[in-house]
């Protein structure tokens, strides 16, 4: 049927308030709106239903207009550069409105209750992580219970630390599904409520918030979430047995936080769990002794397990081993002694693998590195560990990162580096390598490369355009390089 005269020239007239530096507007002329960019009609009545103008680069006034789609149901104006400007109160009026995406669209000041009037809502973004700082607010979050159909809200980077009744108010959204509200400044949290409404939720996200509490006991009745992140937060006290009542959770990310203990129970019904994050999170010990109460169903699926910046000691041997579903291990900067169990090595999924700044020991080869035909990153800094290749060997594998500082290198370049044609970051540092460096540096990728505090000779190496941090310090290297992002050599 082709387009509505009266929408296109809602359309023009919207388009004449923007700003538009790339001309990705440039097709919004002729008579058939339906085939403009981002322009989608209804296949039967022909009314503009969506309008998807992502990512952009749009900037400059949003007219009152808009509001005259009056079938709109889907509205994406997220990573433009609305700065200065206000979110319009007159997107409350487009009633049929489904999804709302403002996210990372720069724009200022209080999120306007006139969202409220969006009854059909179902997705609602309005995150700002591309901002260093909240640039839009929140003073009153009463509006978003008349959203009883949504069931996706993120207000990531939006300051809701006037408004201390926010659960209160999610608890009456019964549909909600997904809930992200990253680094808000919420500073408090209600560890009980009388009535445990929002049920359906399956993604919870307060990190990165001031919530100075226990572990709130409401979480108990969010049986079906899957994916839990209370990271970067002031939580103590015990994790007690009824965390194990999260059954479906895939991923729990409890880190930067400072607990006491854990119950022996607290993880045993798990058997979902594909990461697991108790980075820095205030245990010491043992370290089998957090591992203990991840059932035998966890223990066999998990995938993604960190434990690092803790105070835990103990070995790897009898439980790392029979972990065989992890594709990423990170215990760094920990007290772990003894050596690494040769069943670590041949965990058949391995690709990210991190064990610098502990006590650990003994001696590594391309014997034990040849089972890690899929890594691509692999940090053994800092151990007491000695490390040695023959000349001629050719690892399986191409890596991404190596981080080999501190580790009784041979005191020549290892050979094998020069066919790692990849790599981004590399650390040599703290060993006795002598001798030129072989790498041709100026055709590599390496954005990150550390190898103070050697005995390397000769003149400086030509640099790759992406290298982004240089440390060449304390070495014997003649002549000039050419610096622009850094100073340290």
């Amino acid at each position: 049927m082709g387009c509505i005269e009266r929408e296109r020239n809602t359309l023009l007239s919207f388009k004449a308030g923007l700003t538009d530096p790339y001309n990705f507007l440039s097709s919004w002329e002729g008579r058939d709106c339906c085939k403009w960019a981002g322009v989608i009609c209804s296949n039967t009545t022909s009314h503009v239903v969506k309008l998807k103008l992502g990512n952009l680069s749009l900037s400059g006034e949003i007219k009152p207009s808009l509001s005259l789609l009056s079938d709109l149901k889907h509205l994406d104006l997220s990573m433009n550069n609305f700065y200065g400007n206000s979110i319009p109160t007159h997107i409350g009026s487009l009633q049929k409105l489904k999804y709302l995406n403002l996210s990372n669209a720069w724009f200022n000041g209080i999120v306007p209750a006139q969202l409220g009037n969006l009854s059909n809502l179902r997705y609602l973004d309005l995150n700002a992580q591309n901002s260093i700082f909240p640039l839009i607010s929140v003073d009153n979050m009463w509006w978003l219970t008349h959203l009883s159909s949504l069931k996706y809200l993120d207000m990531s980077i939006v300051n809701l630390s006037t408004v201390p009744n926010w659960l209160q108010v999610v608890n009456m959204l019964p549909s909600l599904e997904v809930l992200h509200l990253e680094d808000c400044f919420l500073s408090g949290i209600p560890t009980s409520l009388s009535y445990v409404n929002f049920t359906s939720l399956k993604v919870l996200d307060l990190s990165v918030n001031l919530i100075n509490s226990t572990l709130p006991k409401w979480l108990w009745n969010l049986s079906r979430i899957t994916h839990l992140d209370l990271s970067y937060n002031t939580l103590h006290g015990f994790i007690h047995d009824e965390f194990s009542c999260l059954e479906s959770l895939n991923v729990l990310s409890l880190h930067g936080n400072n607990f006491k203990g854990m119950s022996s129970r607290a993880f045993r019904k798990l058997c979902n769990l594909i990461t697991l994050d108790l980075d820095e999170i205030g245990f010491s010990g043992d370290i089998s002794e957090w591992i203990d109460p991840l059932g035998g169903c966890t223990i066999y699926k998990l995938q993604n397990l960190y434990l690092p910046l803790n105070n835990l000691n103990g070995n790897l041997s009898g439980w790392l081993e029979k972990m065989m579903s992890l594709t990423t291990i990170d215990l760094r900067h920990n007290s772990l002694t003894g050596t690494i169990p040769v069943g670590v090595w041949r965990l058949p999924n391995i690709t990210y693998l991190d064990l610098s700044s502990n006590s650990l020991e003994g001696v590594i080869s391309e014997v034990q590195l040849n089972y890690l035909g899929g890594i691509k990153e692999l940090y053994l800094s800092n151990n007491s560990i000695t490390v040695q290749f023959s000349d001629n060997w050719v690892p399986s594998f191409q890596l991404k990162e190596l981080g080999l500082a501190s580790c009784r290198l041979a005191q020549k370049f290892p050979t094998w580096m020069q066919g790692q044609t990849q790599l981004e970051i590399l650390d040599l540092s703290n060993n006795q390598i002598k001798g030129n460096l072989p790498l041709p540096l100026d055709r590599t990728m390496i954005n990150s490369l550390n190898l103070s505090f050697n005995q390397f000779e000769g003149p400086l190496p030509s640099l790759p355009p992406t290298i982004m941090f240089l440390d060449l310090s304390n070495n014997f290297f003649e002549g000039t390089t050419y610096l622009e992002n850094f100073l340290n050599v």
